[in-house]
């Protein structure tokens, strides 16, 4: 519903993949009314699942479902009302921007229905109210009463929430909004019964860890193993440049959670950065140790981009070319890999020209799909067991998986030189005479000979 008056000549743009609409050539003013604006994001995604298009994945991380501080602008990293799925007029709207609580329990159940399951955001931390000084810490939602207030007492005296350093987490940081205090029973009791209700009511079956080291680790360990919660996958945003945290300081924390979550690779993610945009000048040989895939990759969740990464509104940019080799390396590597829902469905790079142009979406660069599809069906064809490098030099990278009783393994060759071909002779462990096909180009093979050496 547009509302307004208009005087002139005017353009309206609606663009369907993004959701956005713009007025020009107006002297007057148009506004939209966000209780009637339709938000189809759960709808698209079960449409996306309808037709097949999501069957290589077997889970699909969703966004946050609560009602944000922002209403209907909120990308869900606001928390305001955890019991608030789009069910509830507050902050300007009924819907999220997502949808309605019932589109987003259909998408669930499609998805579900399609043998993928459905990992929840929690964002469990920096909650939000939009209120300053002692109101921060106060909490009211008008329009339910399915969860007591965070505060039911009316004035929380830094019971429920951090407002100093006295029962910081892990890694403190308070300027995303109010930072939880874990250590409150009242607190801990009350997210713990949210997980249980959020799983139930959805049907969601796995969770993801917005700013894990803002949460004390024992509470991970604790949720993941209280209620509907116990022994379903989750994963844990810990993100450090290498400079900040170390690969063994993730470790470290994984063990403090009591291997409860993995943990998304954020150092080797940073290191695939680097090889892509550096035009050669980046060393391979550093993938050999950087990362939580070289320490302990039964918890690295490895990717290549996600919504941290590239940002049109922000016009970050991140991987600007030479992306599918970071995607060779994440889809050939052990650790569970994450494929960006931009680089498969909707463009590669973040267009500089957003937002002035009114039929850009802010992608651009082409979709990676038809690359990724290829590289995921040789992981689940060949990839399996340890892996060995073969050869590790400056511009050439010469990996082995060493395969299992279902898979042969394979062999992973990646050259980051901007002009020259690169070659090496390397042990491949196998007998003389196996003949070694490129996957990718199967008119090339090359013979083992004597030793092992190809």
């Amino acid at each position: 519903v547009i509302s307004g008056t208009v005087t002139g000549n005017v353009v309206f743009r609606f663009n369907s993949s993004s959701g956005r609409y713009t007025i020009s050539n107006t002297t007057g003013s148009v506004t939209a009314n966000p209780n009637t604006t339709t938000n189809f994001w759960y709808k698209n995604l079960a449409t996306q699942a309808q037709t097949g298009a999501l069957d290589r994945f077997t889970m699909i991380w969703m966004p946050p479902p609560k009602k944000g501080n922002s209403g209907i602008q909120s990308v869900g990293y606001d928390p305001f009302d955890y019991y608030d799925l789009g069910t509830y007029n507050e902050k300007g709207s009924v819907k999220t921007r997502y949808g309605g609580e019932t589109e987003l329990k259909s998408c669930v159940d499609t998805l579900r229905g399609r043998g993928i399951r459905p990992i929840v955001d929690l964002v469990l931390n920096h909650i939000q109210n939009g209120a300053s000084g002692a109101d921060k810490f106060r909490f009211t939602y008008a329009n339910h009463n399915t969860f007591e207030k965070l505060d039911p007492g009316g004035d929380n005296g830094n019971q429920y929430f951090n407002a100093s350093t006295n029962n910081a987490p892990f890694h403190y940081e308070y300027d995303f909004g109010r930072d939880v205090n874990f250590e409150h029973p009242y607190q801990r009791q009350g997210i713990k019964s949210w997980g249980d209700w959020i799983t139930a009511k959805v049907g969601y079956q796995g969770y993801r860890w917005d700013l894990a080291f803002n949460i004390d680790p024992w509470f991970i360990s604790e949720f993941m193993r209280s209620g509907l919660k116990q022994d379903r996958f989750s994963v844990m945003e810990y993100w450090e440049k290498e400079t900040e945290g170390t690969s063994e300081e993730m470790v470290t924390y994984l063990a403090l959670t009591d291997y409860r979550s993995a943990m998304f690779d954020m150092p080797l993610r940073g290191a695939l950065e680097e090889m892509c945009n550096e035009s050669g000048d980046f060393d391979m040989s550093l993938l050999t140790e950087k990362g939580l895939v070289n320490q302990a990759p039964q918890w690295a969740v490895t990717f290549a981009e996600s919504h941290d990464t590239i940002r049109p509104y922000e016009l970050k940019v991140s991987i600007t070319k030479d992306k599918m080799m970071a995607y060779a390396f994440v889809l050939m590597s052990e650790g569970l890999p994450m494929i960006a829902y931009n680089d498969y469905f909707l463009g590669q790079k973040a267009d500089q020209g957003y937002p002035d142009d009114p039929d850009d979406d802010g992608w651009t660069g082409g979709t990676l799909t038809t690359n990724i599809d290829e590289l995921i069906d040789l992981r689940r064809k060949y990839a399996a067991g340890d892996t060995t490098f073969l050869y590790a030099g400056s511009d050439l990278l010469i990996m082995k998986r060493s395969g299992n009783e279902q898979k042969p393994g394979c062999i992973l060759t990646l050259n980051d030189h901007n002009s020259s071909t690169q070659s090496a002779s390397v042990n491949t462990g196998w007998p003389q005479g196996t003949i070694l096909a490129d996957a990718l180009d199967t008119g090339h093979t090359v013979t083992v000979q004597a030793g092992g050496m190809a």
